[in-house]
């Protein structure tokens, strides 16, 4: 299901791609954008639960010193790569400024999902996927 929504994401992302979107300025400078990126990467933990198996299964794989290194790594690195096509595929869709005050602390009442916003951003306001 994860993989699922991983696709659709990126695909249905990409499908209404608009480069203008990535410009411009974010509220609180490089600051800011390095906090995000912290803030968001702790999502990634659910991703990376496979890491404890591995190491844990230790004994059982073949040459471990070699591969479970090898294993972690690409793990990291490939969850990293499908996060930052997540990440890019949904803000060049919808012009941040116009979600990006629904999840400061001020505002009053219930943030939509950011997905909420792309499809409806893509389908129209109302239509059902």
């Amino acid at each position: 299901i994860m993989v699922g929504a991983m696709v659709f994401t990126v695909v249905f992302g990409f499908s209404g791609f608009e480069a203008s979107n990535l410009r411009g300025t974010l509220p609180g400078g490089l600051g800011a954008v390095v906090w995000m990126i912290g803030t968001s990467t702790r999502f990634g933990i659910y991703d990376m639960s496979g890491y404890y198996d591995i190491c844990r299964a230790g004994d059982e794989v073949q040459n471990p010193r070699r591969n479970i290194p090898v294993s972690v790594i690409t793990t990291c690195f490939t969850v990293g790569v499908v996060f930052i096509l997540c990440y890019i595929a949904i803000i060049s869709t919808e012009d941040f400024n116009n979600y990006i005050y629904m999840y400061s602390p001020d505002y009053q009442g219930v943030p939509l999902g950011i997905m909420s916003i792309v499809v409806e951003s893509r389908l129209g306001a109302g239509r059902r996927v």
